[in-house]
């Protein structure tokens, strides 16, 4: 009978963990969010989330819009090149998205 030595028992330890991290990294985003704190989904839908937050708080700080702005900032919002920008914005970090959705609201008012 061979013996394995105490290096062989590492990279098998070591390669199971990797293997079982993408495992549950690919194919359970819930557990993964859940215990590491992240997953193919939810990284997707992150700058979707920032963009959202980013907008909410900035309508929520400039005060209340009326009727006509508030279907005109939908109408923007609607716009696939806006909603491609404000997502590129989002990836390049927080003070590149907050000034683009402050310039958005201000275009609205």
């Amino acid at each position: 009978m061979a013996r394995k030595s105490f290096l062989s028992s590492v990279f098998s330890a070591l390669i199971f963990a990797v293997v079982i991290f993408f495992v549950i990294y690919f194919f359970a985003p819930d557990t993964s969010n859940r215990f590491l704190g992240t997953s193919y989904k939810y990284r997707k839908d992150k700058e979707v989330v920032l963009v959202q937050n980013a907008i909410s708080s900035a309508m929520g700080s400039l005060g209340d819009f009326t009727q006509e702005q508030q279907v005109k900032l939908k109408k923007l919002l609607e716009d696939p090149k806006i909603r491609d920008s404000l997502k590129a914005a989002a990836g390049k970090g927080a003070d590149v998205l907050k000034q683009q959705v402050k310039a958005l609201l201000d275009e609205v008012k």
